[in-house]
């Protein structure tokens, strides 16, 4: 017989099971344009629950924000405040909407039912290219080369995951055509790519450059990496983009 037994409820733990089994099924508050789907969780300012936006079809969580002992408005105001600053830094998280003058005051952002956009990274790698292609010092075989074409379809199957990125799909789709027409995943040309995708391309490569991501060793100072992304004007890249990137980087006027 094996040895496991369950474990007994502590009081604190039993008071709270039972708390949370007389829990209403509805939230603290009716919110028009949201749909109450599930309870995700409660502490000690507040209750969390998922809904379902009718305008987007996306999934949200909405916190609403109170406790017993009343409302601490500098705590609220503190916790929006680093929503808004994570919304802006590489983060996946975007705040929706704040409900300053509700009873119970709440705010909504998106929620990821499966972990956040770098969770997805580190679990399935670099966009299903092995690292051994990635970091391939020598010319990539026929093989090799269509699995690192089909990355850009990778990072779309990902980004489908995350409404927030609905916008982004096809530029992360194309960003490896080139303005020549010599590039993947459809060889488009020209004015026939995505603006999306042409404003990602260099973007990316500067990026990579500076970075030393992938072929790029340790990375090349800023001054370089302008300069290989302007001898590639008209050849990898929009020009008019290029002038108008390379602009931004001198801090000259648009």
């Amino acid at each position: 017989m094996s040895s496991d037994h369950t474990q007994l409820q502590g009081d604190e733990e039993s008071r709270r099971a039972q708390e949370l089994s007389r829990r209403s099924a509805h939230p603290p508050a009716e919110l028009p344009g949201y749909d109450p789907v599930r309870f995700l969780g409660a502490g000690a300012y507040g209750e969390v629950w998922v809904a379902i936006d009718r305008n987007t079809g996306r999934h949200v969580a909405i916190k609403f924000y109170a406790h017993r002992g009343g409302l601490d408005w500098s705590l609220l105001s503190r916790e929006v405040e680093k929503l808004v600053l994570l919304s802006a830094d590489r983060y996946v998280v975007q705040l929706l909407e704040v409900g300053w003058n509700a009873e119970p005051p709440y705010y909504v952002m998106e929620y990821i039912e499966q972990g956040s956009l770098d969770d997805h990274l580190r679990r399935e790698g670099t966009l299903a290219v092995p690292e051994a292609v990635i970091l391939k010092p020598t010319a990539l075989n026929d093989a090799e080369w269509a699995q690192m074409k089909a990355h850009p379809q990778a990072g779309v199957s990902i980004l489908a995951r995350f409404s927030t990125f609905s916008g982004l799909r096809e530029a992360v789709l194309y960003h490896h055509e080139r303005w020549d027409g010599k590039g993947y995943p459809e060889g488009l040309r020209g004015d026939a790519i995505p603006m999306g995708a042409r404003i990602l391309a260099i973007c990316d490569s500067y990026d990579a450059m500076i970075r030393g991501d992938y072929a790029y060793g340790m990375g090349v100072p800023e001054k370089e990496a302008a300069a290989e992304i302007r001898r590639n004007s008209g050849i990898q890249f929009d020009p008019e983009l290029v002038e108008l990137f390379l602009g931004v980087l001198s801090g000259a006027p648009a």
